[in-house]
């Protein structure tokens, strides 16, 4: 057994962001452009970066899915904490955030909550902190399948 704390690696979560943009590029969106065009800058983008593929590339998308998971719950312990974002909650309508140096965008700043929302595996979101000018920190309790149980315990104890 994995010892209690062991992190997955940085690798398997950049592969989960980038499913993450793949998979929702290929998804339709039917639903959200019968309601028109007055969306902000993040959602005209994602809706025109929407694509046609073959069944196969799906098949072969949702397989790798199925990997990156297999990967994860071989690579963590009971659970995974893990940050939200990689920035502090952001001013409306901030689209670039410097972190350390490097200009980040949405994307990039969720990177991490991208990759474990793909998964499907059970997780939750607890505030940790507040900046110094006030704004939330939060951390996500990622737990093994079916034991939300487990996520739920721990959020509660931060």
């Amino acid at each position: 057994p994995r010892p209690r704390g062991a992190t997955a690696s940085a690798t398997a979560l950049a592969e989960g962001n980038d499913l993450f943009g793949t998979l929702r590029s290929v998804e339709t969106h039917t639903d959200i452009e019968e309601l028109g065009t007055g969306f902000g800058a993040n959602i005209a983008a994602m809706l025109a970066d929407g694509r046609d593929v073959d069944r196969r590339s799906v098949e072969r998308l949702w397989a790798r899915r199925s990997e990156l998971v297999h990967r994860l719950l071989g690579e963590m312990g009971d659970v995974l904490v893990l940050p939200v974002a990689s920035i502090p909650a952001p001013l409306l309508g901030e689209e670039l955030f410097d972190v350390g140096g490097q200009s980040l965008t949405w994307a990039q700043a969720l990177a991490s909550c991208r990759a474990i929302s793909v998964t499907g595996l059970p997780s939750v979101v607890v505030p940790v902190g507040i900046t110094k000018s006030g704004l939330p920190i939060g951390v996500q309790v990622v737990a093994r399948p079916w034991c939300e149980h487990v996520a739920l315990a721990v959020a509660a104890r931060l």
